[in-house]
């Protein structure tokens, strides 16, 4: 339709990362802006971090964590009002389906789909993807080497995972540690380490009186702190992208940032799934298990 288009992360489902390439490509072709919302690109400090790890305040980045915690089981913000509820004129299961596997319908799978494989991806798609993906666009990563997968479904009745962990390797560094507990809301600060330095989120996803930490080891260095842009504000993603509209210029959160987030997200949920490392292949950009 020639329209440019907002879109509420993840870009696809996990297992949709070749259809998530399709996508990117016709946005490319068609000179289309898109906006994916993930929500603590939305900070205005990012280009600023960006251009002090290019000018090597830090070192050469080498190890980077992120996390997500919370307590409790995620399925509560998906509450069944209608307990009754069949399909209907007013509930379509099969347009709700779409391209996910035939079943018959569920009051749970369609009110709680977060809970479930075949339409959520569980932490990694849920809460881990806000905390990575400004790590990923200030080190301008691109595909990982390999990614290891684990965690478990430990304490709620569910699919998905309320334990997650993802550990991935990119070529010539960094490593990168994701870490997400929904059992414990103690918070995990974000880090990226270099040779020479430090950046830190304090308890990234807590925004009051937070801010990010610039630590060079350097003697004569100081420490930098930069308070909260506007981290976790969807309302300047959306302006950002109305702003792009006119300018044609690449959003904060583009398509192609998007993408290449998804990869190792998805590389670990089926390396959960399939108790296996996963591989990528830079040739054909595909995902492979070893």
């Amino acid at each position: 339709a020639g329209k440019d288009v907002y879109c509420e992360k993840p870009l696809t489902h996990w297992a949709q990362f070749e259809l998530a390439k399709k996508i990117e490509e016709a946005a490319e072709r068609n000179g289309r802006v898109v906006q994916v919302g993930t929500q603590y690109m939305a900070d205005e400090n990012y280009p600023a971090l960006r251009q002090m790890i290019a000018e090597g305040i830090i070192g050469k980045p080498v190890h980077v964590q992120c996390a997500f915690t919370r307590r409790g089981d995620w399925g509560e913000r998906m509450e069944i009002p209608d307990a009754n509820a069949v399909p209907g004129p007013g509930l379509l299961w099969d347009r709700f389906l779409g391209d996910a596997p035939k079943v018959d319908f569920s009051v749970s799978r369609f009110f709680q789909w977060r809970l479930f494989w075949d339409y959520a991806g569980g932490p990694a798609t849920d809460l881990l993807v806000h905390t990575f993906t400004p790590v990923f666009a200030i080190l301008g990563l691109g595909y990982p080497e390999r990614v290891f997968g684990g965690g478990g479904t430990f304490q709620y009745n569910r699919e998905v995972p309320d334990q997650c962990n993802i550990i991935a390797d990119y070529p010539d560094g960094p490593s990168v540690t994701m870490m997400n507990t929904l059992s414990n809301h103690v918070p995990t600060d974000t880090m990226i380490r270099g040779t020479d330095g430090v950046i830190i989120w304090k308890s990234l996803g807590e925004r009051d009186g937070k801010g990010i930490r610039v630590v060079p080891f350097a003697k004569g260095k100081k420490e930098l702190f930069l308070p909260w842009n506007g981290m976790g504000d969807t309302r300047k993603l959306w302006a950002n992208l109305l702003d792009c509209v006119k300018s044609r210029q690449q959003p904060a959160c583009s398509i192609e940032l998007a993408v290449r987030v998804q990869a190792p997200l998805s590389m670990g949920i089926i390396s959960h799934r399939e108790n296996k490392c996963v591989l990528f292949d830079t040739k054909s950009k595909s995902i492979v298990l070893s």
